[in-house]
């Protein structure tokens, strides 16, 4: 029961509201303002904006190869898994913030400060047979079949974080920028669950009963999750608290070509100058550089193997009927040989390296190619969270008032989305899955929205924030009075 009750609450993410994709489309943008900052520091030095104050924003995403939500005849709606060779996945990512702002200050540098609350759930590296026939070993399409070297690794993990990102000029010359930008962020973990599975073995005999040869794997989760029922004690599940702040970094690092056209009044011996100053420009960044360390709860346990007297059981009423993790372990218990998780173990953050290309076209269109890899790997943590290598192309269609994106996300486990957003002034709406809206069998969906406050350099007395005020870029986008209107000085 616990297992349906884990896979549900994997799904209810996605229907209650989402990096692995985060903003996607959108976020690449200069326009993005503070919330380009979480995929490069860097973006923000040089910003076309003078300040960017986020009232609200949320990132909600779930995609998977496991199962699609859809309805029986009857019309109730349930999971129903695919049944197919391929090695399974699963990534979810819920975000909500605000009360966050970015400020430009002299020598185009800028300073900035975000708040939100993280979610991410990830399973990888998942074989398919097990996890598509447990719950269901008695149905004719598995009984007298045998599956072996059964593996996968899952972890939730649920977080307060506070990040303050620093971005300034390198160096600047009439053909090129140099952008460097870091965030520090302080993270605070309100909760996890891990489950791993080390290798399974089984026979299942025409009855449905499977024979298990082989079984090793841990359950594990956060000590704070112990009072509730699902865990190992009797409240029912509630928010609990946070365990403490530990460190984690972004950086990034930004090339632009400084952008060069003829202005069409040229003839007039007037100049253009856009929001947006580059032609083009490449963005390497790492982001979630961090692990998280948590106490492993009293239920927590480690499978060594199968007891050797195991006689073939009826599997799917000894796990699934089970309704806490604390059950499963004393059903495991009667079959496996295994033995109580203490002590600490880690988690890493989901570390990932971006490499981004945008491309200023003309009129306002811009082509951006973001590529987003996993490193959680690298981190040398007992368990990890990553999202899925991808790559995302998008068109986009913006000016300082409002834009149209058009992502289209490409997921290296096999996922393919088409996504769509909308900014107009202060609000910003878009979905990562815009088929998904449009099916009844839902196997992914996404939606962000972001509320902000902001002014443009071009509309400012001063590009910058702090100081005396002083002529800036409030005359950059206005027409220069030609040079033989102009008074002499002498």
């Amino acid at each position: 029961m616990v297992l349906r009750q884990l896979i549900c609450v994997l799904f209810m993410l996605a229907m209650a509201s989402l990096k692995a994709q985060n903003f996607n489309g959108y976020v690449s943008s200069d326009y993005a303002g503070i919330l380009g900052s979480r995929l490069n520091p860097a973006s923000i030095a040089n910003s076309p904006y003078k300040y960017d104050f986020n009232l609200l924003n949320g990132n909600f995403y779930f995609s998977n190869n496991i199962g699609y939500l859809t309805r029986n005849s009857t019309g109730d709606r349930g999971i129903r898994r695919f049944n197919d060779n391929q090695e399974r996945f699963i990534t979810g990512d819920l975000r909500l913030g605000g009360l966050s702002v970015m400020l430009a200050l002299k020598n185009r540098s800028s300073i900035g400060f975000q708040y939100q609350m993280r979610g991410v759930a990830s399973g990888i590296d998942i074989t398919p047979e097990f996890i598509e026939q447990i719950g269901r070993f008695q149905s004719t399409n598995f009984v007298g079949g045998a599956v072996s070297d059964q593996k996968g690794d899952a972890a939730m993990s649920y977080w307060h974080e506070l990040g303050l990102t620093y971005a300034f000029l390198l160096s600047e010359n009439a053909y090129a920028r140099w952008k460097l930008g870091a965030t520090f962020k302080m993270v605070n973990p309100i909760g996890n669950l891990v489950a791993r599975l080390e290798n399974m073995d089984y026979e299942l005999s025409p009855l449905g009963e499977a024979s298990i040869n082989t079984l090793q794997g841990q359950i594990g989760y956060s000590s704070n999750l112990d009072p509730y029922e699902p865990f190992a004690g009797n409240e029912a599940l509630a928010f609990p608290d946070a365990l403490g702040f530990t460190p984690a970094l972004d950086i990034g690092f930004t090339y632009e070509s400084v952008l060069y056209r003829d202005d069409p009044r040229a003839q007039d011996l007037t100049s253009y100058y856009p929001d947006i100053l580059y032609e083009y420009k490449w963005s390497v960044s790492v982001t979630d550089i961090g692990y998280m360390t948590f106490d492993y709860g009293s239920a927590s346990f480690d499978v060594i193997d199968i007891l050797p007297s195991n006689d073939p059981i009826n599997f799917d009423s000894l796990i699934v009927g089970a309704n806490s993790i604390l059950a499963i372990r004393d059903s495991l218990a009667t079959i496996t040989d295994l033995q109580a998780l203490t002590g600490k173990y880690t988690v890493s953050m989901p570390t990932s390296l971006h490499i981004n290309f945008d491309y200023n076209w003309k009129r306002n269109w811009y082509i951006n190619i973001a590529g987003q890899f996993d490193l959680s790997q690298f981190m040398n943590t007992d368990y990890r969270l990553n999202y899925p290598n991808s790559i995302t192309l998008t068109p986009r269609y913006e000016t300082g008032e409002y834009g149209l994106y058009f992502p289209l996300y490409i997921n290296l486990e096999g996922d393919l989305e088409l996504g769509t957003a909308i900014r107009y002034g202060p609000f910003t709406i878009g979905t990562h899955s815009l088929g998904s809206l449009l099916t009844s069998e839902k196997k992914s969906l996404g939606v962000f929205f972001s509320i902000n406050l902001r002014q443009l350099k071009a509309n400012a007395r001063k590009p910058y924030c702090f100081g005396k005020s002083k002529t800036g870029s409030a005359l950059i986008n206005r027409e220069r009075k030609p040079l033989y209107k102009r008074k002499s000085l002498f």
